[in-house]
């Protein structure tokens, strides 16, 4: 099993390596190990699941804050890309967005140009590559508009 795996398990259940490692009695050097090879041994999780549930004040806070942390994490990131596209420019992001729903070419070519196709969804959203379809082949060259169109079109019939 994979130790990404085991890993969740744990943080799920509120327990961390140490308080897994004492009560399987197995090294926590070991368990650690785990992760670093990439591998959880299957039984790991038969343990997990017969511990008992150890939640204390501190690992309710833990997994109140969690998913919100991630998200946060994830907008600050997607913006800091969006704003590296825009280096050595005086603009926001949120002038960048907005240029971006009323379809400006000046703003539409450097994010097309400097960013990874896989963030440029991310940050933009499925509508408005759907939306933009019409523009691609004004501010890109044939092959990459033609991949835009692409996707767009299939993402629009899966719609």
């Amino acid at each position: 099993m994979k130790a990404q795996l085991f890993d969740a398990a744990l943080f799920a259940k509120g327990i961390t390596k140490r308080e897994y490692s004492t009560f399987a009695n197995i090294p926590y050097d070991t368990v650690a190990g785990w992760k670093k090879r990439g591998i959880a041994p299957d039984h790991a999780l038969i343990i997990l699941k017969n511990m008992p549930l150890n939640l204390n004040k501190k690992h309710i806070a833990r997994l109140k804050r969690a998913p919100n942390q991630y998200r946060e994490n994830a907008e600050t990131k997607n913006y800091k890309i969006l704003q590296a596209a825009f280096w050595g420019k005086n603009v926001t992001v949120e002038t960048i967005l907005a240029q971006v729903e009323e379809k400006n070419p000046q703003y539409l070519k450097p994010i097309f140009k400097n960013v990874f196709y896989k963030d440029i969804i991310s940050l933009l959203g499925i509508e408005t590559i759907i939306a933009l379809k019409p523009v691609y082949a004004k501010i890109m060259e044939k092959k990459d508009a033609e991949f835009w169109e692409f996707l767009a079109k299939r993402y629009k019939d899966k719609q």
